[in-house]
């Protein structure tokens, strides 16, 4: 892969990072148990660290993180809507899709 596709593929996770922390604020916020609460936010500060840290992969390469609006707006959506969600099809639907990014995420930083 080329310069151009690596770095395509960072930015293109980066904002998957800054949709997630939107839909971790925003579920957390919707929630109404204290425990669910903490819960989002842990995951939400998950997805900090790790947009921060692709952010300064991308200005290492010359090629500074913008954090686009739709991902920020299209999580917070989403971010309701799984809040209101019983936890249970929740804690499945996370396990699948923190596979997923991990290994995006991994496969962006080896």
């Amino acid at each position: 892969m080329g310069t151009d596709g690596y770095l395509r593929r960072l930015r293109r996770g980066h904002d998957i990072e800054v949709q997630g922390e939107a839909v971790y604020a925003a579920a957390a916020r919707a929630s109404r148990s204290p425990q669910r609460k903490r819960q989002w936010d842990a995951l939400r500060r998950l997805e900090t660290v790790t947009k921060l840290k692709l952010a300064d992969v991308l200005a290492g390469s010359g090629s500074p993180a913008h954090e686009a609006a739709w991902a920020r707006w299209s999580g917070q959506l989403v971010g309701v809507v799984a809040a209101l969600l019983p936890w249970s099809a929740t804690e499945h639907e996370l396990r699948g899709e923190s596979a997923r990014s991990l290994d995006s995420v991994l496969a962006l930083l080896a």
